[in-house]
């Protein structure tokens, strides 16, 4: 997917699965409330680190640091939904695959 961000096109793929718990981690590190500044900068310094992972493995050309909040709710909507698509997909075949085989025994019936 191309996604123009005032002069600059970024090319991104959804997140592979190997880049997934960077993905996971993000969600909760946002979750959590610190308790005092040294963890919130402990927080915010991880979030970074997984930011920094996994747009480098999703996004082309490397983000501008204004670009990476919008490219990184970007590959999150992206990826979700690829993983609809699949599993459209997955029910769709599934689907066809309990037809053609109630199709064919109800053949085998009929031919007894």
């Amino acid at each position: 997917m191309k996604k123009k961000i005032e002069d600059v096109e970024y090319e991104i793929i959804p997140i592979p699965p190997n880049l997934s718990p960077f993905s996971t981690r993000i969600s909760k590190l946002l979750q959590q409330e610190p308790k005092t500044v040294e963890e919130a900068k402990e927080i915010s310094a991880e979030i970074k680190a997984a930011m920094d992972i996994l747009l480098e493995g999703t996004v082309t050309p490397e983000p501008k640091k204004g670009h990476r909040t919008q490219l990184l709710n970007t590959l999150n909507q992206l990826t979700k939904a690829a993983i609809d698509d699949a599993e459209f997909f997955r029910k769709s075949k599934r689907r066809s695959s309990r037809e053609s085989s109630s199709a064919g025994h109800n053949s085998a019936q009929e031919t007894e």
